[in-house]
Parts: C-alpha cells; sequence; structure tokens
C-alpha cells in the first residue's frame, strides 16, 4: 500500500483521477430502481462539470450492498486503487447507498483502505463535504432505509407465515404445492406455497415410520439412526441422518403440519406461537407430541442460551496483548462451577471474565457519549449545514420540475407535427424515444431532489438518538442488535486492559470521532467526550 497523502478538496476537483463504481440489486432490477446506465450517465455528468478525469468503470450487477467483500468488482476497484499503478484522488459513485447499505462493513473493509490512500469518495447525485460527514449521514440513512424494507418484508412474511402458507425451502419428506390465491401482484396472479408429503422413494411414508416406530418404544435415536440408514433416508446433502440430525427431525413440528415459534430460527413468530399450515401433514399432531413427551423424559433446563447472547464481544473483543480476536469458552473452575470467559488463542495471554468485560464495555459506551451541551452544538450545526443544502435542493427542484415539463410539452409537438405530416412515422418513433430518454433522467434528477429534501428534523433526531445513548441501547438490544453497534462504532473492534481496567481501540466511527473534536461553547480546545485510549502498545494493524 503506498503511502498516505492528503485528500483532495471537494471545493477544488479540478484535474482529480477518479474510479468510478455502480451497483444495482437484483430485488432493485426487480422493482425498477435506478439502473446502471442511469448511474453512469449522473457519474459522467458530474464528473465533467467537476473537471474530473474518469480512470475506470466497476460495476456490480444484481448484488446487495449489504457487505463489501462480497461484490467483485468493487474488491477489485479496492485492489487496484492499493497496488498504486494509476494515481486515483477519488471513487465517485451515483449516491452513497451504492457503495455499501451498513455502516459496519463500509467503514472496517472499504473506508478504511481509501482514508489510508488519501482517496475521498464522492456522490454524483448528493452533497460532498470534506470532514464527509454528509456522506457518513447518508450511509446513516441508506442503514435505516434498508431496515425498513427489511422490516417489511419481514412482516409481509410474518402475515403469510400466520396465514398458514410456507416460505421456505420444503423439509425434507416434503415438496411444495402453489396454490392461486385469486389476488394479483404488479399485474400478475398471485401464488402461495404449502407443504404436501412428497411420495417419491416413500420419502414420506419412511419418515411417518421413524416417528411411529420411536412412539412404540424401546429404541434409542442412535438405533433408529441405523433403521433410518437401511430405509435410504438421506438429508438434503444426501448424508445418512446422524443421531443429532434425526433428533431434530422428531422435534420439527412441521411434520404434524404445524409451526412453532422457538425464539430463535424461526424469527418471524413470537417465542411459543403456534400456527397451523396449511397443505397435508405427515403424521398427526398427538402422534407427535407423544414422540416430544418420550424425548423430554427425565431432562431438566432444556433450554440453554445461544453462544451469541452469551459472548456478544465475540469478534469485537481483541486480545491487548497481540491484538488478536478473542474466542469464548466456559470452563470449569476450581468449584466446579462454569466460568464463562473471553480468551486468547496465543498460549500465555490473558482471559477476561464475561461479565467484567461487558461491564468495562459499558462504561467505555458512557465515556464516548457526549454531552448534552456539545451534542446540542453540534446538531446545530448538522441543521445549519442541511438548511444550506436544502435551499440548493430547492433550486434544483424547481429546474428539474421546469424540465420535466418542457420535456413533456416537446413529446405533445412531436405528436402534432406528426399528426400534420411534418414528420415520418419513424422519424416520431426517433423523436420519441429520445424524448422518453431524457424524460427519465428528468425524472431521476426530480426524485434525488424530492430525497434530499426529506432529510428533516426528524431524521436528524434519530441520527443523535443513537449518538447520545450507546450504553443503553446496547444493554437493551439482542445479540445481533449488541454485535451491530459494536460493529458500527468500533469497527476495527477493541481490546482491554485489565490491568487499567479501560477498553482502547485503533479506530471509532466517525460518527463519533468528528463529534468529539468539536469546540465548546466557551471556544476551548477541550472535549466534553471522552475517546476511547490509544494504549501505547498497539497491534492492530499487524493482527490478522
Amino acid at each position: 500500500m503506498t503511502m498516505r497523502r492528503k485528500m483532495i478538496s471537494v471545493n477544488n476537483l479540478t484535474g482529480a483521477n477518479a474510479f468510478c463504481y455502480t451497483r444495482v440489486s437484483t430485488e432493485e432490477q426487480a422493482q425498477g430502481g435506478v439502473s446502471l446506465e442511469t448511474q453512469k450517465e449522473n457519474i459522467i455528468n458530474f464528473a465533467a462539470r467537476s473537471g474530473i478525469n474518469i480512470l475506470g468503470w466497476y460495476e456490480d450487477a444484481g448484488i446487495s450492498g449489504k457487505t463489501v467483500k462480497d461484490r467483485p468488482a468493487l474488491m477489485q476497484l479496492i485492489s487496484d486503487c492499493m497496488d498504486g499503478k494509476k494515481r486515483v484522488d477519488c471513487v465517485i459513485v451515483n449516491t452513497t447507498d451504492r457503495l455499501a447499505r451498513k455502516l459496519g462493513p463500509f467503514f472496517s473493509e472499504a473506508d478504511k483502505v481509501f482514508e489510508a490512500l488519501g482517496i475521498r469518495t464522492l456522490s454524483a447525485s448528493e452533497p460532498n463535504d470534506d470532514t464527509n460527514l454528509i456522506r457518513n449521514i447518508n450511509l446513516v440513512f441508506a442503514e435505516a432505509e434498508n431496515e425498513r424494507k427489511a422490516a417489511i418484508v419481514s412482516n409481509n412474511m410474518a402475515t403469510a407465515v400466520r396465514s398458514g402458507w410456507w416460505v421456505a425451502s420444503p423439509p425434507l419428506g416434503y415438496k411444495i404445492e402453489k396454490v392461486f390465491t385469486g389476488e394479483k401482484l404488479r399485474g400478475r396472479a398471485r401464488s402461495r406455497s404449502q407443504l404436501v408429503p412428497d411420495s417419491a422413494n416413500n420419502i414420506s411414508d419412511n419418515i411417518a415410520y421413524l416417528f411411529s416406530r420411536f412412539a412404540e418404544g424401546g429404541i434409542t435415536v442412535a438405533e433408529l439412526a441405523n433403521e433410518a440408514k437401511k430405509l435410504g433416508i438421506k438429508t438434503r446433502r444426501g448424508k445418512d441422518l446422524d443421531g443429532k440430525s434425526l433428533t431434530m427431525l422428531l422435534k420439527n413440528p412441521v411434520y404434524a403440519g404445524h409451526l412453532i415459534g422457538d425464539g430463535k430460527r424461526i424469527q418471524v413468530l413470537e417465542k411459543g406461537e403456534d400456527i397451523k399450515l396449511r397443505g397435508q401433514s405427515i403424521i398427526d399432531y398427538d402422534l407427535f407430541n407423544q414422540v416430544q413427551a418420550m424425548l423430554n423424559a427425565g431432562k431438566r433446563n432444556p433450554y440453554q442460551p445461544s453462544p451469541d447472547e452469551l459472548y456478544p464481544l465475540k469478534g469485537s473483543l481483541r486480545c491487548y496483548e497481540c491484538g488478536h480476536y478473542m474466542t469464548a469458552s466456559a470452563p470449569t473452575n476450581g468449584s466446579g462451577k462454569s466460568s464463562p470467559r473471553y480468551h486468547c488463542k496465543c498460549k500465555g495471554h490473558k482471559s477476561i471474565n464475561v461479565a467484567e468485560a461487558h461491564a468495562f464495555f459499558t462504561d467505555c459506551l458512557h465515556d464516548i457519549t457526549p454531552k448534552a451541551r456539545t451534542l446540542t452544538l453540534y446538531k446545530e450545526i448538522i441543521r445549519k449545514k442541511l438548511l444550506k443544502y436544502a435551499t440548493n435542493a430547492k433550486v434544483e427542484l424547481d429546474k428539474a420540475r421546469k424540465l420535466e415539463q418542457q420535456i413533456s410539452d416537446e413529446r405533445t409537438k412531436i405528436l402534432n407535427m406528426l399528426v400534420k405530416g411534418d414528420i415520418s412515422p419513424a422519424e416520431k418513433d426517433i423523436l420519441l424515444a429520445d424524448n422518453k430518454k431524457r424524460q427519465e433522467a428528468a425524472l431521476l434528477s426530480r426524485i434525488q431532489c424530492e430525497k434530499a429534501l426529506e432529510q428533516n428534523q426528524q431524521s436528524i433526531e434519530q441520527i443523535f438518538s443513537i449518538i447520545a445513548n450507546p450504553a443503553e441501547l446496547w444493554n437493551n438490544a439482542d445479540a445481533n442488535g449488541k454485535r451491530k453497534i459494536q460493529q458500527t462504532i468500533f469497527p476495527d473492534g477493541f481490546c482491554i486492559n485489565t490491568e487499567s481496567k479501560k477498553c482502547g481501540t485503533d479506530k471509532i466511527s466517525p460518527l463519533y470521532s468528528v463529534i468529539s473534536n468539536k469546540k465548546e461553547h466557551n471556544g476551548s480546545n477541550s472535549s466534553n467526550m471522552v475517546c476511547p485510549i490509544r494504549f501505547e502498545r498497539t497491534t492492530f494493524s499487524s493482527a490478522s
């Protein structure tokens, strides 16, 4: 990697060299979102206005923006930036969410490379500033919008599931049967899926036999697995049923025509929620309950928290001594009780009790939380910036609306020319095709201006509620929520000095690093916010 150089200013881009990146997901293609061609056209226009030289194009078609590493074109762009064969000053995208729809992956996988190389990321359709503050806010909006869409999909899925429809791949022994509901979706007849027994190779009958045989008694799960092998029952991956996979099969209420929320795997249902599925079941519910009673006989405390719930810092917590990510386990102490701990794989390096680690991390989140007066000042600065951008967006919106009307009037003139005989039908088609293309571009421009105006006070408050309450949010979040907060604030992870009892990190999210550098009302350079301590010995850069 080349040495870091000073980034170009957004106020003087003339002569800068750029790589350009476009992306559209499969879902966005299906919903008629911003096409790759439109993105490219907007980037070309932006580069021309700014005097930027385009050195290369990179395109990911039909790929989600949730992660960076799963996008080959973006990974190639990053690699080409790192090899230094071409001097690249900036990376241009149509909108910020083309780079990433999640803060954590962007800051940890892409931005740290661009920052180290002195490369600025620019949006062709959104405001740009030298602090990247607006970009970071746009990323927050993109992630919030992505989560909103995911919530809609989840709600729709939950509605379908609660109506008894099947929304996943069929379990072993079942096949999918499509049922037309009489509804229409985007002009097409809508169908739903239900489960019916799969009679191929007698698979459904053989599974029914396994339930019946176990209910008779006098046989262990291991012995029943041998019976399954003799019957030729194999998993979807073509493997024989072992004791673990057979136990999971026997515990699955789907074989009795029911779906029961377990609070973990089936997330669209509440824990214990029981749904009667449409279609046909392989066994009856009484037989299923009889098998469950036999499986649970003599067992105590069947529920055990998952590793994600026990060790939420796993994947973020690094060893203070070597910088490697720590793993977790619960070894037995001298009194015979388990002692959950985070520990390094390197021999001799210190471990830390899980409860202590969580307490230190919560204290760290309290430390980085800005005080109310700092947050108020910072919020006012952002509000003024967005007000300036909103004023410019209104001007651009008026221009876009006038252009749309002008193009619409041109279409009317073309049709009148055809009626008068001034042009031929072939000429009319050519003119209308060009008119339609310009109309689509004008429509997109108007939508983008309207989107900029939607960044209102409510959105600002939502962002600052996150910045102002990280400890409370982390403590109240589930395992996935905790991990998301950790990765967002500490994209490169953090470590705990077991001697000083302090958290430390090499990098903190720009949402906090920027706010920590703001002056107080009295003009002092001291910050109201305590940043995580940088340890004298830091090894993150060399650790894998």
